[in-house]
C-alpha cells in the first residue's frame, strides 16, 4: 500500500471522527461508518493506534494495568483500612483485575504477601473470625444445627404436599420444614431454606461484612 493509501485511511478515519463529533475513536465505530476495511487498515502490519495517532485521534484501547499497579494500590487499601480490602471493595480500592490473571482476591493478595508487597496478616485475620473476608469460616457447626433442624418432627406444622406424579425431578428429600418439605434442587431453593432457618433462629446467621 502506497503512502497516498495510508494517508487516504488517516484522512477517512479524521472524517469519520469529525462526522460523529468526538476525539475519541474506537475500531468498531469506525468501521461502522469508515470507508476502508479492517484488512486494509491492518495491512503491512499497522496498528489502530498507530492510524489513530497521525489522524490526531484517541483510541479507546484499553491500557493494561501492570501488576506493580495493583500491588501498589493493594498496599494503600491496607493502609487506610487496616485489613485487607472485602471482594466487595475490590472496584472501589482499582483492584478489579480479570479472573485470569488472578481467579480470586485472595489468590492476588497471598500473592502481594509472597513478594513482600504487603505485611501477612491471615493469620492474625484466622482468629478474629467476624472480621475475617477473604477466610472461609468453618462450617461444621452450621452443618449440625441443621441437620438437627431437619430432622425435628415437632417443626412440621402443615400437612405436607404430595410429590407430583409428571416430574422430571428425581430427588425428593425430606426437609422437615414448615414451609418447605422437600430439599432444593436450585440456588433461589438453597437460598429460601437459608432464609427459614435464619427466620426461625435456626441459624443464628449476622452479616460481619457489611
Amino acid at each position: 500500500m502506497s503512502a497516498d493509501d495510508i494517508k487516504a485511511i488517516v484522512d477517512d478515519v479524521r472524517r469519520v471522527a469529525k462526522r460523529l463529533g468526538k476525539d475519541t475513536l474506537s475500531r468498531s465505530e469506525y468501521l461502522q461508518h469508515g470507508r476502508f476495511s479492517e484488512y486494509q487498515i491492518y495491512d503491512e502490519g499497522r496498528t489502530w493506534g498507530s492510524i489513530c495517532e497521525q489522524a490526531g485521534i484517541n483510541t479507546k484501547a484499553k491500557i493494561p494495568v501492570f501488576d506493580s499497579t495493583y500491588f501498589t494500590r493493594l498496599a494503600k487499601a491496607v493502609k487506610a483500612l487496616g485489613r485487607y480490602p472485602r471482594t466487595s471493595e475490590r472496584k472501589k480500592y482499582g483492584l478489579n483485575m480479570s479472573k485470569r490473571r488472578y481467579p480470586t482476591l485472595e489468590a492476588f493478595v497471598r500473592k502481594a504477601v509472597e513478594l513482600g508487597k504487603v505485611e501477612d496478616l491471615f493469620e492474625a485475620e484466622l482468629h478474629e473470625p467476624h472480621h475475617s473476608h477473604l477466610m472461609v469460616q468453618p462450617q461444621l457447626e452450621i452443618v449440625s444445627l441443621v441437620r438437627k433442624a431437619l430432622r425435628d418432627p415437632s417443626r412440621m406444622k402443615r400437612p405436607v404436599p404430595p410429590i407430583p406424579l409428571e416430574t422430571a425431578r428425581s430427588k425428593w428429600e425430606r426437609t422437615g420444614l414448615s414451609g418447605f418439605p422437600y430439599a432444593p434442587h436450585e440456588e433461589q431453593g438453597v437460598l429460601a431454606l437459608f432464609s427459614i432457618l435464619c427466620a426461625e433462629r435456626i441459624l443464628n446467621y449476622k452479616n460481619s461484612y457489611q
